[in-house]
């Protein structure tokens, strides 16, 4: 529930959580500390991708100042000397070094340093779902961009070749299942070519690794690598919103109205929405939101047209 509010409100919540600690911790060092990381934290979720570089070299920093002055430096006073004494009636005193008194003054103790690290973890708590939000959007908008150049290699090809299309590949051997419907050798000369197994043009999912992006055009099918028919395409009644449950299959690119579609299994490749039944062309799988499931696809029209998801 903490997680859906606003991060405005999610790091207020936190400023008041260091406030009520710098009321039971008194010490200078923390005080000063926590001061430091309330200012920082509004800054910080704005600026995402500095956010964790700074939280972890703080704990860092936090860490190695703990480490001097707790574990290297002895909290018992040295052996009394001839600098470090004063004569009085009753012999020798010992005396504490006046730089040995000003590190144990600004050293944290073990609590301070557990509840630093403690509020440190809630930070990286508040912030690595932005983190990762930005991450994943970053990847779904390069996937449409490689898609846009699929697309590109479509139309050169078809002009190419008097307006034909390639044909369909679809995998039922063990060894190659996965990669059905996967982009036709003919485009390799458009795309590059691939040395990997069902990857015959050099174009992999980013999504899906060793496997290309999906195509799919109402025509010639081959089935594991021989005529087999004709690929049939679902299109939903409502094109181009997609939204109906009403639809026909159509295994003849005069009769379809789309010529062809691509598409990416989007970040959740085993989800529901991107295994569904009417993927890609059925509005209800495609990916839409950071977290969820569905297909990043681009598809061509009969009026030459193209579309993408959202």
């Amino acid at each position: 529930m903490f997680m859906r509010f606003h991060p405005t409100a999610r790091v207020s919540v936190v400023m008041l959580l260091g406030s009520a600690l710098m009321s039971v911790f008194r010490r200078t060092g923390l005080v000063r500390m926590l001061l430091g990381v309330g200012v920082l934290v509004r800054v910080l979720v704005r600026v995402h991708h500095v956010a964790m570089p700074m939280l972890v070299a703080m704990g860092v920093r936090m860490l190695m100042r703990f480490i001097r002055f707790h574990i290297f430096v002895s909290p018992l006073s040295p052996e009394p000397n001839r600098h470090d004494c004063r004569k009085g009636r009753r012999g020798c005193t010992e005396v504490t070094p006046s730089w040995h008194k000003a590190q144990l003054e600004t050293g944290f103790t073990l609590i301070e340093l557990l509840i630093v690290i403690a509020i440190i973890a809630v930070l990286a708590a508040l912030l690595l779902p932005a983190f990762w939000s930005g991450r994943e959007k970053a990847k779904v908008a390069r996937a449409q961009q490689e898609l846009q150049g699929i697309g590109l290699a479509l139309e050169m090809y078809s002009d190419d070749n008097d307006g034909n299309l390639p044909a369909v590949r679809v995998n039922c051997n063990t060894d190659l299942a996965t990669h059905w419907c996967q982009l036709p050798p003919e485009l390799a000369d458009y795309l590059g070519h691939g040395n990997q197994p069902g990857m015959a043009a050099n174009m992999q999912d980013l999504f899906n690794p060793a496997h290309t992006y999906k195509y799919g055009a109402p025509g010639r099918q081959f089935l594991n690598g021989a005529p087999g028919g004709n690929y049939q395409l679902w299109v939903p009644d409502d094109l181009p919103a997609c939204a109906s449950t009403n639809g026909h299959y159509y295994s003849s690119p005069k009769d379809s109205p789309v010529r062809w579609v691509i598409w990416s299994l989007g970040p959740r490749p085993d989800s529901p929405e991107s295994l569904d039944d009417y993927a890609p062309m059925a509005a209800r799988s495609w990916y839409r939101r950071t977290g969820g499931g569905g297909v990043i696809a681009r598809f061509q029209t009969s009026d030459d047209i193209q579309f993408k998801t959202p």
